[in-house]
């Protein structure tokens, strides 16, 4: 991996499963480094709902583990979704859960607001003038035109319409409007001061939970040669399970398509993060490489290192079986199906579960365009995990090689020599 001079962080929504955002950026830059010295090393950084969240705790200058912390606290995730009196989730009780809102949004304000603590109120113009901190591009959906609202601390962005006039938004209330995911979780709408909007739906609802395409987008179109240009891309996790028919237990394999109208509500609702995000990374590498595999079996690295962690089975034996440290296929099955406002400590144990098990390489990385065929077998029944990635990263060590590559300055040479330092 070549050394790219431009590179963007880019974080996906994910609610809760967002944590392991927080724990890629604990190993990538270890616990304890500063937000913004961490923030200092990316000239743009692009978030989506939860994404966004953890973009700004790093404005806010907390530390990879202190935002590692945030997640595991179960008060926390309890403010963040805090369940309204049941007389107000009326609809969601009488539909077993399947839609209506459920959570209170002046409370998940609240807590955004004692995490950013000062920088909340600021606007995103202003963060733009501090040294080291990066373009901002915050993701939401103008609910009154039916179309994206991308919020940028950068007023002369030429990839921005006119009147130019994002920036008058304060960072709290960005980010507030990025997560009002509705339907399922947030009832009304989000609101922010100095918009000519009466409100906004969760960013995810555009179409880019994984805002890649449009971060890249974002720095072509303000004139950085598309060679120059590499991302750090992280996800929230996503779900790669056998065919409906499949020999195996029933938890480790999609569900039989039987289309009823409570199920489709719940899935349209739960459409903005069912969005596959291995789109965006794949048309975001096009648009800056053209490098494609030109035979079965082959690899190639991308400009877009994606780390996100997949939620597969393994293969054990002749069986498929549940991912390591699960006790059971039906607790793998718990994972599979949780709720992105998971709060419960039972069920972020799981969420750490499958982060320990990715960061060690138990667990495949999402590629940036995975094999067709992804769970065939070769003729001794083996699963061949290798050819699952055609561009990328299969395994989070690799990405983490790859990132380090990208980020790391070619030293200084003067006729043709290094520099030597002045240490002998």
């Amino acid at each position: 991996m070549l050394y790219k001079p431009y590179r963007i962080l880019s974080l996906d929504g994910g609610g809760t499963f967002c944590l392991a955002q927080a724990r890629a950026l604990q190993e990538l830059f270890g616990p304890d480094m500063p937000g913004r010295q961490l923030l200092s090393q990316f000239q743009l950084a692009a978030g989506t709902s939860g994404g966004s969240f953890v973009i700004a705790a790093l404005v806010a200058d907390l530390t990879p583990g202190q935002i590692v912390r945030l997640f595991q606290s179960e008060q926390n995730r309890q403010r963040f979704f805090c369940k309204l009196p049941w007389y107000e989730r009326l609809l969601s009780v009488l539909t077993m859960g399947d839609i209506g809102c459920r959570f209170s949004m002046e409370s998940k304000r609240d807590f955004m607001a004692s995490v950013v603590g000062t920088n909340g109120p600021r606007k995103m113009s202003e963060l733009a003038d501090e040294c080291g901190m990066p373009e901002l591009l915050i993701v939401g959906y103008d609910y009154q035109f039916d179309r994206a609202k991308l919020l940028r601390s950068r007023s002369d962005s030429g990839a921005a319409n006119f009147p130019r006039n994002d920036g008058h938004i304060s960072l709290l209330d960005a980010i507030n409007l990025s997560t009002h995911a509705p339907l399922n979780w947030f009832g009304g709408l989000a609101s922010a001061a100095g918009s000519n909007s009466p409100g906004f739906w969760d960013g995810a609802l555009t179409g880019f939970n994984n805002p890649v395409q449009l971060a890249a987008s974002e720095a072509i179109a303000n004139g950085v040669p598309r060679d120059a240009i590499g991302v750090l891309s992280l996800g929230s996790g996503n779900c790669m399970l056998l065919h409906w028919d499949a020999d195996c237990d029933p938890s480790f394999k999609v569900k039989a398509p039987r289309p009823c109208l409570r199920k489709d509500l719940r899935k349209v609702a739960r459409a903005i993060i069912a969005e596959p995000p291995d789109a965006d990374s794949y048309l975001a590498h096009l648009s800056l490489s053209a490098q494609v595999p030109r035979q079965a079996g082959q690899v190639c690295e991308s400009p877009i290192i994606r780390c996100s962690p997949l939620i597969h089975p393994r293969r054990e034996g002749q069986h498929w079986a549940a991912p390591k440290g699960f006790a059971s296929p039906e607790e793998f099955g718990r994972l599979v199906d949780m709720d992105i406002a998971a709060t419960a400590d039972e069920d972020v144990r799981l969420i750490e579960l499958l982060c320990d098990n990715w960061i060690s390489g138990a667990s495949q990385n999402q590629a940036v365009r995975r094999a067709g065929g992804y769970f065939s077998l070769d003729a001794n029944g083996r699963w061949n995990e290798q050819r699952c990635c055609e561009i990328g990263y299969a395994r989070f060590a690799d990405a983490k090689a790859a990132w380090a590559s990208m980020s790391r300055e070619p030293a200084v040479t003067t006729q043709g020599r290094e520099c030597a330092s002045s240490e002998s």
